[in-house]
């Protein structure tokens, strides 16, 4: 007698059902559902491609957040010898010097890194099964290197179009976000009230864009980028790209049928 207690999606169950009817069939035996016959491990309905594209660049989200968690909650820095005080104050250059300025200042490309990531996987999810797909990849130029690593299987067409495309800037994924459903409102979504505050998260995300791009294209340091100011940088890509998620979801009415967001929403600001 074989059992299977694993969790496992429609697809999944599915195939373990064939499969089990396969060696019956190959075999004899007799099959048994366990569960009032089955009904309560049975993963229900599959869930459409696109929201399960969607819910896996989510996932991949959370776990580029959960590393960057653990290291704010582990890190550590010496105190500052009175005489580095004195200097930070009388010559503020000396702060970029300053080991926690200069953390922080590098946690940014890593926190747009994987916001990006986000949103083009999240793309290619919905450009895979989107019905504007031909006008879109009509007008994509793909290099022989894209049509190499697509001849190989090693790249998606919808992959390859993607890699064309920029993924920072919140106004031109947006636009693209546009182009491909006019359902999709991306900045409308990030542009909305966000706990009473006067900035939105859309201005907060613009301006972390912007001082990241000054420190990878001009080695500039945000030497203000200290004590509990990361961890609101943090906090508000990771509530924007939540909110975003979410808005996604809605769209097509996936949110009812996934009740996926609530994996994320415990620690997240939306």
């Amino acid at each position: 007698m074989n059992r299977s207690r694993i969790g496992r999606s429609a697809y999944d169950f599915e195939f373990q059902n064939r499969t089990v009817n396969e060696f019956k069939r190959r075999f004899g035996g007799n099959a048994f559902k366990e569960g009032n016959n089955g009904a309560s491990y049975d993963p229900g309905p599959a869930v459409p491609a696109p929201a399960s594209g969607c819910y896996l660049s989510m996932r991949r989200f959370d776990w580029h957040l959960s590393r960057l968690t653990r290291f704010l909650m582990t890190r550590s820095f010496p105190e500052l010898h009175k005489s580095m005080e004195f200097a930070e104050k009388a010559w503020p250059i000396m702060m970029e010097l300053n080991p926690e300025v200069f953390s922080n200042n590098i946690i940014m490309p890593y926190l747009v890194s994987a916001m990006e990531e986000f949103f083009k996987s999240t793309y290619v999810a919905l450009l895979r099964y989107s019905d504007r797909k031909q006008s879109i990849l009509k007008g994509a130029r793909l290099s022989g290197e894209h049509l190499t690593n697509i001849s190989n299987g090693l790249l998606t067409v919808e992959e390859a179009v993607a890699e064309l495309m920029p993924f920072q800037r919140i106004s031109v994924v947006a636009r693209h976000f546009k182009e491909l459903d006019p359902r999709i409102d991306i900045s409308g979504a990030l542009k909305k009230p966000f706990h009473g505050r006067r900035r939105t998260l859309f201005e907060s995300i613009d301006d972390l864009i912007t001082r990241r791009h000054a420190l990878i294209h001009g080695m500039e340091i945000d030497t203000s980028l200290r004590g509990k100011k990361i961890d609101d940088v943090v906090g508000d890509v990771a509530s924007g790209v939540a909110r975003s998620y979410k808005h996604v979801t809605e769209q097509y009415d996936w949110f009812k049928k996934l009740n996926s967001f609530e994996a994320f929403s415990s620690r997240l600001r939306v």
